[in-house]
């Protein structure tokens, strides 16, 4: 929720004076891409930059930040108001990506916000006031980025009390900074005068002028509240004439003076510390019934005296005070009051803001008044509907502003951060907290025991599912979610049904999943449950190779995200779409919804996004376009490094091995497949596993053994999970190794039993795949399979290099024909009279008499770069 209130430009005083050379520097810096006002408070930063604005009439984007802001959703979502509402298109990429279910790189927003800066042609000012609150490394590195390649038209005026952790000096030397410090700001002795006769009508002599400027050394903040407080010759010398005050003292002497002088009205003056902000509705819930009528009169009483009030809205009825003289106030009122009554008056602002429906400063004045147990109660108001709207942005924000220790014993708390940290792919540091949290549950005597243990169990087959495998208990934790879960909990029960129905499958019983999935289908459930279902049918037929189910199932999901703006599921119903034909080698339409997949891949899970990017980066070797996988995989590589996902790290390394096989490089590939052969076995609800690159290298290598090995397990696994698609691949593999052991006879055997099994299911992706290796039995299989059309399409592939009847090896030996017999035998760890055969083979293939000729006339045809 946008609080208005922190985008209004701060009004000036119609009696501030016109400050003629801080002036001058912002008007002379409009070539620089940053602006620094930098200075302790009450120095008049925000005054200056405001009343430059109002006077040079400049378009510009106010944001003043608070402690909350240190979020990185929170602050971008903030700063994408500087962007004219014209750019629908960069809005609605902003607000998508906040709440995708990745955690996204700053650079991403980087380049959106330079784009969107590039298309604005006025010059264009963005101030973002009390930067010196901001903490978080990704906000800052995201404006030093952002700062680097500078917009024409955009300035950033940045103000603060200290400098913000940018590479200044650098910036200094190349140019790219105006700075205006203290020694800017100060007044001089002309404008100590200029300032006093239009505040008052008190006459000071030089002497004293000067006494003023070195006592407040120019402090503009100081020379108002010496002016507001009692402005007599021996008050005077009291407060200037020691040596002995420091200007801290000074100024809280002089907060009392301003006090002491409006008594009616100094209570209520001092309770509007505990606001951020504040209109009289709200002051009036504050304070006594008797002082509730003069609560419009001490607004109006702040505004006519200049007492450091701000205008909030165009219609005065938001204000807050100047943070130094707030901060003061509370102080004052900390010292005056006992804690049971500061307490009461943080219960009343947030009883306010919680009937007003601003329930983040509801939470907020709960936590500062330690009524703890009411701020977790008015967040449990709100949160499954912000779970169910995939509100993220909100959800952290609120759940940051309780105490670690607060969240580590509430279970109301752990079960939210448990959903963001999912959310945010930190799945394993969700299952940490899992096991402490079910002992809360157990131990729970509230009257949301229930409805806790339900949540519980929507939460724990991720670790069931993933980790455990634990199939048949991960059914039972879904059935009771399902069975108790509220009907607002509909993001708690999308999961439930999406393992649940996961695991049946696993355990064979894929109808009794899809009948359950068509009856809940017909019910008039919310959008994101449907989504959720309609994912988990998606799966199912791709498990189960029901090809015309999932072409079904894909174009619903797909409609469905379209006609309800739901970004993350039509990525999902884009991958499922690819796979339909990525299985069916129509290479064609797989790259095509491959790649509006990976474009926008950062609005789905991490597992489809890595998967679906592998898968494309699979389909573009296939067809050689081998420069944009390389790519692919170098940005995916840098983000699952900084991520610091070890499954996905490994996944893009076989990636890469891929990459290198594709291009001839066999001894890099064997490298890298070797550093990830361990990778662990998870149930596959991805389109392609991992371990089927380990094979495909260490076959291509003859490293049999260890390929006997990992086949052995991954058959039984895949056997286990019912993956029939998988179950194709790994029996063609077992064919593979059996010809590699000399086994023909048997090997030939397999394979017509895969190829019966392949052709009624119209699995023709993994003969395609592995066509170099297969391309020399199938066609000795020509005649038992004269009038199957499946095996005339598998064995008519259009790759160039099969119709040669290439073996692996010779394809490995083609692209090194250039070296002689000894280097090749070296490089490929071969015989020499090994790599004498294979010559000979490829010169008959190919019909020529010399190596030279064969390499010329293999790179001509396209068989080898």
């Amino acid at each position: 929720m946008i609080n208005q209130t922190k985008l209004f430009t701060p009004i000036g005083s119609e009696n501030d004076i016109f400050r003629k050379i801080p002036h001058q520097i912002l008007s002379s810096a409009a070539a620089f891409p940053l602006v620094l006002v930098s200075a302790p408070m009450g120095y008049g930063k925000s005054s200056l930059v405001s009343s430059w604005l109002t006077i040079s009439n400049k378009n510009h984007f106010w944001y003043s930040l608070d402690d909350f802001d240190n979020n990185f959703q929170q602050f971008i979502l903030y700063l994408s108001k500087s962007i004219p509402d014209k750019y629908i298109s960069f809005h609605q990429d902003i607000k998508i990506l906040l709440n995708s279910p990745n955690q996204q790189s700053f650079q991403l927003f980087v380049d959106l916000f330079a784009n969107a800066f590039n298309k604005i042609q006025k010059d264009y000012y963005i101030i973002l006031d009390d930067y010196h609150l901001i903490k978080e490394k990704s906000i800052n590195d995201f404006l030093i980025h952002l700062l680097k390649s500078p917009s024409e038209h955009i300035q950033f005026i940045i103000i603060t009390r200290e400098d913000p952790p940018f590479p200044l000096p650098i910036w200094r030397l190349k140019d790219k900074i105006v700075e205006i410090g203290v020694k800017d700001l100060e007044f001089d002795i002309g404008e100590i005068k200029d300032f006093i006769a239009k505040n008052s009508e008190l006459e000071l002599s030089n002497k004293q002028i000067k006494k003023l400027k070195q006592a407040t050394e120019g402090w503009v903040s100081g020379l108002r509240l010496w002016l507001l407080s009692n402005k007599n010759e021996k008050r005077f010398d009291h407060l200037f004439n020691s040596e002995q005050k420091d200007t801290s003292s000074i100024l809280k002497e002089l907060i009392l003076d301003v006090l002491h002088t409006y008594p009616e009205e100094r209570n209520i003056i001092l309770k509007l510390s505990i606001l951020d902000q504040f209109k009289s509705d709200l002051v009036k819930v504050l304070v006594s019934n008797d002082e509730k009528q003069k609560v419009d009169g001490v607004i109006a009483l702040l505004k006519k005296s200049n007492l450091f009030l701000i205008p909030l809205d165009d219609k005065r009825q938001w204000f807050r005070l100047h943070h130094m003289f707030q901060n003061y106030l509370h102080q004052i009122l900390v010292q005056e009051v006992d804690q049971q009554s500061y307490f009461i008056l943080h219960k009343k602002a947030a009883q306010w803001y919680i009937q007003n429906g601003d329930f983040e400063k509801g939470v907020q004045h709960y936590i500062k008044a330690e009524d703890f147990e009411k701020a977790i109660d008015s967040f449990s108001i709100i949160r499954c509907d912000l779970l169910n709207q995939n509100n993220w942005t909100e959800l952290t924000n609120i759940l940051n502003q309780y105490p670690k220790k607060i969240i580590e014993t509430s279970i109301e708390l752990q079960l939210i951060k448990s959903w963001i940290l999912i959310h945010k792919g930190k799945v394993f540091e969700m299952f940490d907290s899992l096991e402490e949290l079910g002992v809360q549950i157990k131990n729970d005597s509230s009257k949301n025991k229930l409805q806790y243990k339900a949540e519980l169990n929507s939460l724990l087959p991720y670790k069931t599912y993933t980790i455990d495998q634990d199939f048949d208990t991960c059914i039972e934790q879904c059935e009771f979610a399902l069975d108790n879960l509220d009907k607002k909990s509909a993001y708690p029960k999308g999961y439930s049904w999406i393992f649940l129905c996961g695991a049946l499958q696993v355990k064979g019983k894929a109808n009794k999943a899809l009948i359950l999935i068509d009856k809940e289908l017909k019910k008039n459930n919310p959008i994101n449950l449907e989504q959720n279902l309609l994912l988990i049918l998606n799966y199912i037929f791709w498990m189960e190779v029901d090809l015309p189910g999932l072409y079904k199932s894909s174009k619903k999901l797909i409609h469905l995200a379209k006609t309800n703006n739901k970004p993350e599921a039509l990525m999902n119903g884009y991958y499922f779409l690819a796979s339909y034909y990525f299985i069916q080698h129509d290479l064609k339409n797989a790259e095509f919804y491959f790649k509006k997949l990976y474009s926008q891949r950062h609005l789905t899970i991490g597992a489809i996004n890595y998967f679906g990017s592998v898968a494309y980066v699979l389909t573009l070797l296939e067809i050689r376009k081998t420069n944009k996988a390389l790519n692919i995989i170098d940005t995916l590589e840098s983000e699952v490094i900084l991520f610091k996902n070890p499954y996905y790290i490994k996944l893009i390394d076989l990636a890469r091995a891929e990459y290198y096989l594709t291009v001839g490089k066999v001894d890099i590939a064997l490298q890298l497949a070797k550093g990830t052969e361990k990778i662990p076995l998870v149930p596959f609800t991805h389109i392609i596993m991992p371990s089927f690159s380990v094979f495909k290298i260490f076959l291509y290598n003859t490293e049999l053994s260890q390929v006997e090995n990992i086949i052995k397990n991954t058959s039984s696994y895949i056997t286990q999970t019912h993956n029939k698609l998988f179950d194709i691949y790994i029996k063609l593999y077992e064919v593979l190794l059996l010809n590699e052991k000399q086994k023909n006879e048997e090997a030939l055997n397999n394979l017509k039993i895969v190829i019966t099994a392949a052709s009624e299911l119209n699995i023709a992706r993994p003969f395609f795949e592995l066509s170099a290796y297969l391309k020399p039995l199938l066609v000795n299989l020509k005649d038992e399979f004269t009038n199957n059309l499946f095996y005339q399409k598998i064995i008519k592939s259009s790759n160039k290099l099969n119709k040669y009847n290439f073996t692996r090896r010779e394809l490995e030996v083609l692209p090194l024909l250039q070296l002689s017999d000894k280097e090749i035998s070296k490089k490929l760890f071969i015989a020499i009279k090994t790599v004498k055969r294979h010559n000979g083979n490829i010169f008959k293939k190919l019909n020529v008499n010399k190596r030279i000729d064969a390499y010329y006339k293999a790179k001509n045809l396209g068989i080898i770069e």
